[in-house]
């Protein structure tokens, strides 16, 4: 059951990380102020997706996915999630308006649920870590 939950705050976070990652990524392709800049920002940013960042966001995605079905890497993904869905809310807060409340309400939702989810399954996982920290003999 915990996995189920983990696998679903981790699929209702994903529509906010790809907001704020457009937000971000266009951001920073826009900051050099002209075409030629732009130009030269997107050749790059393609350049990284398409070599080793890529690669390693498409492995970082797995591994987030398989650590929800085991104890240890469950409590350290979700320890991890929660500070992404928590940074991800805020910089979505920051590019909000503050008249658009209907707005807030659809985009920040999921992403509360997801931190709401992540809490409980930190909570719940803690003595479990703790169990297994304590059998293998560590201190």
């Amino acid at each position: 059951m915990r996995t189920l939950l983990y696998l679903i705050a981790l699929l209702l976070l994903m529509p906010q990380l790809l907001i704020v990652a457009t937000i971000k990524t266009v951001a920073h392709l826009t900051t050099r102020g002209t075409l030629g800049g732009l130009f030269t920002a997107s050749w790059n940013l393609l350049d990284l997706l398409l070599g080793w960042g890529g690669l390693a966001a498409i492995a970082i995605a797995i591994a987030l996915f398989v650590a929800g079905s085991i104890p240890l890497p469950r409590f350290i993904a979700s320890l991890a999630l929660l500070l992404t869905a928590a940074y991800t809310s805020f910089v979505l807060v920051m590019f909000m308006e503050s008249s658009s409340i209907a707005d807030a309400i659809f985009f920040l939702t999921p992403g509360a649920v997801a931190i709401a989810a992540f809490v409980w399954l930190i909570r719940k996982e803690w003595p479990r870590v703790q169990s297994l920290v304590s059998a293998s003999g560590r201190p």
